[in-house]
């Protein structure tokens, strides 16, 4: 669960478990908000800022698409193998 209290929220955003946004504060579009990060300032995010840590370390989150699609591709040849031994504990 996250608490959000922003003045605006745009468009595709993610918010991390617990994460904390405060009345006087702007999220644009395509921010990431860390788990347990807190935000109670007065500002507006710029796009694509990515909110890391509970000590609110930025970056932008442009910067981080190659990373983004390499953990995609493992996730997914990772997954159907976690799946199937899921079912074989099931099933033995």
């Amino acid at each position: 669960m996250y608490i959000c209290y922003a003045q605006e929220i745009g468009n595709n955003n993610v918010f991390g478990i617990q994460s904390r946004i405060g009345p006087d504060t702007k999220v644009t579009n395509n921010c990431r908000i860390g788990p347990r990060c807190e935000l109670m300032t007065n500002e507006e995010l710029k796009e694509n800022t990515c909110l890391c840590f509970e000590f609110g370390q930025r970056k932008n989150a442009e910067q981080s698409t190659n990373s983004l699609k390499t953990q995609a591709e493992f996730l997914k040849k990772l997954l159907p193998k976690y799946l199937e031994i899921l079912k074989n504990k099931e099933t033995g």
